[in-house]
């Protein structure tokens, strides 16, 4: 009896924790608008691509800014026939660039800017487009996991049926074993789309929540409209139709490569 009574105990104990596991593991839902807000929060590689534009417009005010000039001043004490005396010099001096060589450096700060600002638009729009083929794919695991609920239900009840109908004779045990069967199918049909829900709702985590540990991300509902606007950092979809800002990248960096020769040209020979 005693023995009884501490096998209930602890099947009401595991239930107990895989309930508070359950709970504790409980997804976070979210909205495709909150999950692209904290994509561009939380991304290091748009972190990356913020800085790379803010020190290529440091570097292009920079480039453009004329050199200070310099003032420097010298005290000697001297000294003659016994007569003591001392002698102040101040010197002010203003570098003098060759003709044409700030105007090709500042030309190459320029389009090395413009090719960062490019480079950081198509970063945004290929990892936004990341987060929302994320978020479809956990809404398509979800529907199809209820899908496959359903018919694993159907089955069940199926199976309840045919094992009371066989044993009153209505039906053969080779029918009712046939019915066992496609139940444990689609039992392993529910499995697998359950361990997909669960896949798709981590990787989503991923992107969104990288710092979270043993995170699962869910999407609210379909998307009504589509593309969501997106967030602060990243730009719009409708804003790039027909523009690739690959090309806008390599471009600026090909004509930041040509200033740049003609910054090299533009300093003083060496004389040997």
């Amino acid at each position: 009896m005693n023995r009884t009574i501490c096998v209930v105990v602890l099947m009401l104990a595991s239930s107990i924790a895989a309930t508070a596991l359950v709970a504790q593991d409980s997804p976070r839902r979210m909205s495709l608008d909150e999950a692209l807000a904290l994509f561009s929060s939380n991304s290091l590689d748009l972190r990356v691509a913020r800085l790379d534009v803010a020190e290529s417009r440091g570097i292009a005010r920079q480039a453009g800014a004329f050199p200070n000039p310099t003032l420097s001043v010298t005290h000697e004490p001297l000294s003659a026939n016994g007569t003591g005396y001392t002698e102040s010099y101040a010197n002010l001096s203003q570098s003098i660039e060759l003709p044409g060589r700030r105007g090709a450096r500042t030309e190459t700060a320029d389009w090395n800017q413009r090719a960062a600002e490019a480079r950081f638009a198509a970063d945004s729009i290929r990892l936004a487009f990341e987060v929302k083929r994320a978020y479809v794919d956990a809404l398509v695991a979800e529907e199809s996991l209820a899908i496959a609920e359903q018919a694993a239900e159907v089955f069940r009840t199926a199976a309840g049926t045919a094992t009371a109908r066989e044993a009153n004779g209505d039906i053969s045990r080779y029918d009712l074993l046939r019915v066992q069967v496609e139940l444990r199918r689609y039992e392993t049909l529910q499995a697998e789309a359950e361990l997909r829900v669960a896949a798709t709702r981590r990787a989503l985590a991923l992107l969104v929540l990288p710092d979270a540990q043993s995170l699962e991300v869910a999407p609210v509902g379909l998307v009504s409209e589509f593309p969501v606007a997106p967030s602060e950092g990243l730009p719009s979809l409708s804003s790039v139709a027909g523009r690739r800002y690959e090309v806008a990248a390599a471009d600026a960096s090909a004509r930041a490569a040509t200033a740049d020769v003609r910054v090299i040209q533009s300093a003083p020979a060496l004389r040997p």
